[in-house]
């Protein structure tokens, strides 16, 4: 195994490009989805947090909902990546879930600092809803949809011998301008991802982990 894809940018999945490129592989890191705001955008809630899930949804908040009054909320980040985008906009990121914890950690310990505060979570269409569901309980978490995951167009310059796919929609942009080889490996971050891969007709082999590290052992598994 040479050359792999991981549907993600490279601010999202750095040390993880960083890793495999040591390793000697060829590696292309790129999402095949864009974000596009709904054309009804949402009225903003009274809130206290304000929840990013990721670097681009965090960039098409600030340049969408250009007026917000800064001051008035705190704002947290899901990684590191994400947080690095949200200073790009604000003086400040209150919260930055730690890499070394899973999703479902993350929201955890975010709803323990946040200790019944309402949290605002801007999100997609196809959200997964973790830290709401983690919420449910209480109910101090709303998510608000603004934006919709649209194909990106991106031709591949070559074809891979394992392809990361990290999201349905990735799967489902990709495919729809690629052919996948027999022989790819299908990489999927989730059991939803697979679903989407297998619907293509594609075997899809599921990441027990989706840390960067998880992602790593993995793929150094699969290519022995």
């Amino acid at each position: 195994m040479k050359s792999i894809l991981i549907t993600r940018e490279p601010i999202e999945c750095g040390w993880l490009v960083r890793s495999l490129l040591a390793e000697g592989f060829d590696v292309v890191a790129s999402s095949q989805i864009m974000l596009e705001a709904v054309e009804s955008l949402p009225a903003l809630p009274k809130t206290d947090w304000i929840f990013f899930n990721s670097p681009k949804s965090a960039k098409l908040f600030f340049q969408t909902y250009s007026e917000l009054e800064q001051d008035n909320y705190k704002f947290a980040g899901l990684s590191t990546g994400t947080s690095k985008e949200v200073k790009k906009w604000t003086d400040r990121v209150d919260y930055t879930g730690s890499s070394s914890l899973k999703t479902e950690a993350i929201a955890e310990d975010f709803l323990s600092i946040a200790n019944g505060a309402k949290v605002l979570i801007p999100c997609g269409k196809h959200t997964l809803g973790t830290l709401k569901k983690a919420d449910e309980d209480n109910n101090t978490v709303q998510e608000i949809v603004f934006y919709d995951t649209i194909p990106n167009n991106w031709i591949a310059p070559t074809d891979f011998d394992l392809i990361l796919f990290t999201s349905p929609s990735n799967v489902d942009a990709y495919i729809e301008h690629h052919e996948v080889r027999p022989d790819t490996i299908c990489l999927a971050i989730g059991e939803k991802t697979a679903e989407a891969i297998e619907k293509h007709e594609l075997q899809a082999t599921i990441s027990e982990g989706y840390l960067e590290t998880d992602l790593f052992t993995k793929i150094m598994s699969l290519a022995r």
